[in-house]
């Protein structure tokens, strides 16, 4: 069986959870491309202080983390998407094919729902060790 080939676009916090989370409840089902035209994941927190405790540290390599998510990065921007044949056509020149494409530009927070875990100051310092851990390659998979 081929595995469903998602395309997400864009290098937000909309694009990591949405690649993340398909990593984590499809696993080896899926390959993952994530198509953003930052080098960087730029942490822009809601808040004045920093509940992670990372003293300032605004960016995160984006390669470190599709790494991390078991998908493949493409710096670049898709300038057309041919939904009739299932492709985006990139600036560089590339056309790929999707089975689904998430596109999650300019995603807004929205409020915690019911069940999840708030990433507050009592939520900070399991955090704080899960990135750790990815930031020194000793995280195979989150």
């Amino acid at each position: 069986m081929r595995r469903l080939r998602v395309i997400v676009a864009g290098g937000d916090v909309g694009a990591l959870e949405t690649m993340l989370a398909l990593r984590a409840l499809a696993g080896s089902h899926v390959d993952i491309t994530l198509i953003a035209a930052s080098h960087y994941f730029e942490h822009r927190p809601i808040e004045v202080r920093d509940p992670l405790a990372v003293h300032a540290r605004n960016r995160v390599p984006l390669a470190l983390l599709t790494r991390a998510a078991g998908a493949e990065l493409r710096h670049d921007r898709i300038v057309r998407v041919d939904t009739a044949v299932r492709r985006v056509h990139t600036a560089a020149g590339y056309e790929l094919p999707y089975d689904a494409l998430v596109v999650t530009e300019r995603a807004v927070p929205r409020h915690v729902s019911a069940g999840a875990e708030p990433l507050d100051a009592d939520h900070a310092s399991e955090c704080r060790f899960v990135i750790s851990d990815v930031l020194a390659g000793r995280a195979a998979s989150l």
